[in-house]
């Protein structure tokens, strides 16, 4: 299992690269300023 940092993982690059991740076997951390409820779901 591998494990990621996203910082900005509420941007647009972020956010898609976060969907992209959390389709494999890995643990996904996200610093963001922004608070993203759904982000929760994943």
């Amino acid at each position: 299992m591998k494990e990621f940092l996203i910082t900005g993982g509420t941007g647009l690059v972020g956010s898609h690269l976060v969907d992209a991740i959390h389709d494999t076997d890995s643990h996904i951390t996200i610093l963001t300023r922004q608070d993203r409820p759904n982000l929760d779901d994943k």
